[in-house]
Protein backbone atom coordinates (compact mmCIF):
# COMPACT_ATOMS: atom_id res chain seq x y z
CA UNK A 1 0.00 0.00 0.00
CA UNK A 2 1.17 3.58 -1.09
CA UNK A 3 1.03 6.31 1.72
CA UNK A 4 2.25 9.45 1.92
CA UNK A 5 0.97 12.60 4.32
CA UNK A 6 1.07 16.15 3.28
CA UNK A 7 -0.41 19.48 5.39
CA UNK A 8 -4.10 18.07 4.70
CA UNK A 9 -3.96 15.39 2.47
CA UNK A 10 -2.89 11.77 3.25
CA UNK A 11 -2.82 8.84 0.40
CA UNK A 12 -3.40 5.80 1.07
CA UNK A 13 -3.88 3.16 -1.72
CA UNK A 14 -6.60 4.87 -4.31
CA UNK A 15 -8.18 6.21 -1.06
CA UNK A 16 -7.43 10.06 -0.39
CA UNK A 17 -7.89 11.74 3.04
CA UNK A 18 -8.34 14.86 3.48
CA UNK A 19 -7.75 16.55 6.67
CA UNK A 20 -10.21 19.69 7.39
CA UNK A 21 -8.86 22.77 10.07
CA UNK A 22 -10.73 20.78 12.67
CA UNK A 23 -8.73 17.68 11.83
CA UNK A 24 -11.60 15.61 10.31
CA UNK A 25 -10.71 13.32 7.31
CA UNK A 26 -13.02 12.98 4.16
CA UNK A 27 -12.30 10.13 1.90
CA UNK A 28 -11.99 10.77 -1.73
CA UNK A 29 -11.74 7.82 -3.87
CA UNK A 30 -9.08 8.12 -6.92
CA UNK A 31 -8.49 5.98 -9.77
CA UNK A 32 -5.28 7.45 -10.85
CA UNK A 33 -3.48 5.50 -8.27
CA UNK A 34 -4.84 1.87 -9.28
CA UNK A 35 -2.80 0.75 -12.57
CA UNK A 36 -3.99 -1.07 -14.58
CA UNK A 37 -2.62 -3.95 -17.30
CA UNK A 38 -5.93 -4.50 -18.46
CA UNK A 39 -9.72 -3.23 -19.70
CA UNK A 40 -12.77 -4.74 -18.90
CA UNK A 41 -14.87 -3.68 -21.56
CA UNK A 42 -18.35 -4.66 -21.63
CA UNK A 43 -18.94 -3.36 -25.15
CA UNK A 44 -15.69 -4.75 -26.97
CA UNK A 45 -15.12 -2.82 -30.10
CA UNK A 46 -13.60 -6.12 -31.59
CA UNK A 47 -16.12 -9.47 -30.96
CA UNK A 48 -14.13 -12.28 -29.58
CA UNK A 49 -14.62 -15.62 -31.00
CA UNK A 50 -14.25 -18.89 -29.35
CA UNK A 51 -12.31 -21.27 -30.85
CA UNK A 52 -12.14 -25.20 -30.58
CA UNK A 53 -9.35 -26.48 -28.65
CA UNK A 54 -8.42 -29.94 -30.59
CA UNK A 55 -5.26 -30.83 -27.74
CA UNK A 56 -2.28 -31.24 -28.95
CA UNK A 57 -0.58 -31.77 -32.30
CA UNK A 58 2.73 -33.58 -32.04
CA UNK A 59 6.13 -31.26 -33.34
CA UNK A 60 8.00 -34.65 -33.59
CA UNK A 61 7.04 -38.53 -32.77
CA UNK A 62 3.75 -39.73 -31.08
CA UNK A 63 1.44 -37.30 -31.14
CA UNK A 64 -2.80 -37.44 -30.92
CA UNK A 65 -5.07 -37.91 -33.79
CA UNK A 66 -7.72 -35.21 -34.01
CA UNK A 67 -11.13 -36.72 -33.01
CA UNK A 68 -13.84 -34.07 -33.92
CA UNK A 69 -14.37 -33.45 -29.77
CA UNK A 70 -12.38 -30.45 -28.78
CA UNK A 71 -11.39 -30.53 -25.33
CA UNK A 72 -12.39 -27.02 -24.56
CA UNK A 73 -13.60 -23.36 -26.30
CA UNK A 74 -11.05 -20.42 -26.16
CA UNK A 75 -11.94 -16.92 -26.55
CA UNK A 76 -9.45 -15.36 -29.13
CA UNK A 77 -10.06 -12.03 -30.51
CA UNK A 78 -11.73 -11.69 -34.10
CA UNK A 79 -8.87 -9.56 -35.24
CA UNK A 80 -6.36 -12.32 -35.06
CA UNK A 81 -8.32 -14.13 -37.90
CA UNK A 82 -8.47 -12.95 -41.09
CA UNK A 83 -11.01 -15.78 -42.24
CA UNK A 84 -13.66 -16.68 -41.53
CA UNK A 85 -14.18 -17.79 -37.42
CA UNK A 86 -16.19 -20.94 -38.67
CA UNK A 87 -13.01 -22.44 -40.22
CA UNK A 88 -10.71 -21.98 -37.53
CA UNK A 89 -9.28 -23.79 -34.65
CA UNK A 90 -6.87 -24.63 -32.16
CA UNK A 91 -4.42 -27.60 -30.96
CA UNK A 92 -1.32 -26.89 -28.74
CA UNK A 93 1.75 -27.70 -29.91
CA UNK A 94 3.70 -30.70 -28.62
CA UNK A 95 7.43 -31.18 -29.14
CA UNK A 96 10.51 -29.72 -30.76
CA UNK A 97 10.39 -30.02 -34.49
CA UNK A 98 9.29 -26.91 -35.62
CA UNK A 99 11.39 -24.62 -33.41
CA UNK A 100 12.01 -21.87 -34.07
CA UNK A 101 8.37 -21.18 -35.84
CA UNK A 102 6.72 -23.32 -33.14
CA UNK A 103 7.38 -24.18 -29.72
CA UNK A 104 6.23 -26.64 -27.32
CA UNK A 105 2.56 -24.99 -25.50
CA UNK A 106 2.38 -22.81 -28.54
CA UNK A 107 -1.93 -22.02 -29.34
CA UNK A 108 -1.81 -22.68 -33.36
CA UNK A 109 -4.73 -21.05 -35.49
CA UNK A 110 -5.55 -23.33 -38.28
CA UNK A 111 -7.82 -22.73 -40.90
CA UNK A 112 -10.10 -26.10 -41.90
CA UNK A 113 -8.50 -27.16 -45.46
CA UNK A 114 -8.42 -30.78 -47.08
CA UNK A 115 -5.96 -29.50 -49.31
CA UNK A 116 -2.56 -27.70 -48.68
CA UNK A 117 0.33 -26.10 -51.34
CA UNK A 118 3.83 -26.92 -51.14
CA UNK A 119 5.14 -25.14 -48.45
CA UNK A 120 2.57 -24.60 -46.20
CA UNK A 121 2.77 -25.54 -42.39
CA UNK A 122 -0.14 -27.69 -41.31
CA UNK A 123 -2.01 -29.92 -39.24
CA UNK A 124 -1.99 -33.34 -40.32
CA UNK A 125 -2.81 -36.49 -39.30
CA UNK A 126 -0.55 -39.33 -40.76
CA UNK A 127 -0.20 -43.08 -38.82
CA UNK A 128 -2.92 -42.05 -36.74
CA UNK A 129 -0.71 -39.02 -34.85
CA UNK A 130 -2.03 -35.18 -35.30
CA UNK A 131 1.15 -33.77 -36.40
CA UNK A 132 2.03 -29.94 -37.12
CA UNK A 133 4.55 -30.18 -40.36
CA UNK A 134 5.64 -28.31 -43.36
CA UNK A 135 4.07 -30.09 -46.34
CA UNK A 136 5.69 -30.57 -49.77
CA UNK A 137 4.24 -32.73 -52.33
CA UNK A 138 6.09 -34.88 -54.89
CA UNK A 139 5.09 -36.84 -57.57
CA UNK A 140 2.57 -39.13 -55.76
CA UNK A 141 4.78 -38.64 -52.50
CA UNK A 142 3.89 -36.27 -49.60
CA UNK A 143 6.84 -35.02 -47.55
CA UNK A 144 6.14 -33.49 -44.16
CA UNK A 145 9.21 -31.72 -43.00
CA UNK A 146 10.09 -29.96 -39.53
CA UNK A 147 11.86 -26.63 -39.28
CA UNK A 148 14.08 -28.47 -37.08
CA UNK A 149 15.46 -30.64 -39.76
CA UNK A 150 19.09 -31.23 -37.94
CA UNK A 151 17.10 -33.35 -35.80
CA UNK A 152 14.33 -34.88 -37.19
CA UNK A 153 14.36 -36.16 -40.91
CA UNK A 154 11.31 -35.59 -43.24
CA UNK A 155 8.17 -38.34 -43.07
CA UNK A 156 7.61 -39.57 -46.70
CA UNK A 157 4.43 -41.08 -46.83
CA UNK A 158 1.49 -41.80 -49.62
CA UNK A 159 -0.88 -39.30 -50.34
CA UNK A 160 -3.54 -41.78 -49.48
CA UNK A 161 -1.72 -42.08 -45.80
CA UNK A 162 -1.78 -38.34 -45.03
CA UNK A 163 -4.79 -36.62 -43.96
CA UNK A 164 -4.85 -32.89 -43.84
CA UNK A 165 -7.43 -30.79 -41.29
CA UNK A 166 -5.63 -27.19 -42.29
CA UNK A 167 -3.09 -24.53 -42.78
CA UNK A 168 -1.23 -23.00 -40.10
CA UNK A 169 -2.19 -19.03 -39.79
CA UNK A 170 -1.45 -17.98 -36.86
CA UNK A 171 0.93 -19.27 -33.63
CA UNK A 172 0.35 -17.58 -30.30
CA UNK A 173 3.72 -18.51 -28.39
CA UNK A 174 3.93 -18.10 -24.66
CA UNK A 175 7.90 -18.57 -24.41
Amino acid sequence: MFSMSCNSLTVKGSVILVFSNSNRACCVLCSCFIPKDYQILTDPDKPIVYLNLYGMAQCGPSGSILDGNPEKRVPIASWLIKFPAEEAFLVEAKGDSMIPKIKQGDLVITRKSKVAESGDTVVCVHNSEALIKKFYRQGKQIILQSENESKYPPIVAEQDKVRIEGIVKVVIQYN
